[in-house]
């Protein structure tokens, strides 16, 4: 049981981190990608957006087809999108790959808080 608490306290971390770490970054993928830094801000928001929005309803869909599947699904999501994320060569594919990774953390998150709560109940 401490293993899998574990587990789910990175991933709520990994979660929070990734929606942060591109503030600090944004000075240098505006430089690399030749982009304005105005313009720049939207990176953020493609990774919150979906985030804040679809968390909403993912605690009633990990009740409804269950809350394993539903992580496995997000971590699955979220993972492949960071990755591809840091190859991306564009500012469309970037804006992309971060709504998807933004997609995967809002199947993680909620699902991270009802897990935790039925193994502390």
């Amino acid at each position: 049981m401490k293993k899998m608490i574990s587990v789910l306290c990175v991933l709520s971390f990994l979660v929070g981190f990734d929606l942060i770490v591109t503030v600090p970054t944004l000075p240098a993928i505006s430089e690399s990608l030749n982009i304005n830094m105005e313009i720049s801000g939207i990176l953020f928001t493609s990774y919150a957006l979906p985030y804040a929005l679809f968390g909403l309803i993912t605690g009633s869909v990990s009740d409804w087809i269950g809350k394993e599947k539903i992580l496995l699904v997000g971590i699955a999501i979220f993972s492949v999108a960071t990755f591809v994320t840091g190859l991306a060569n564009s500012l469309l594919m970037l804006i992309g790959f971060r709504i998807l990774a933004g997609l995967g953390a809002a199947l993680i998150q909620p699902t991270v808080y009802s897990i935790v709560g039925e193994v502390i109940a």
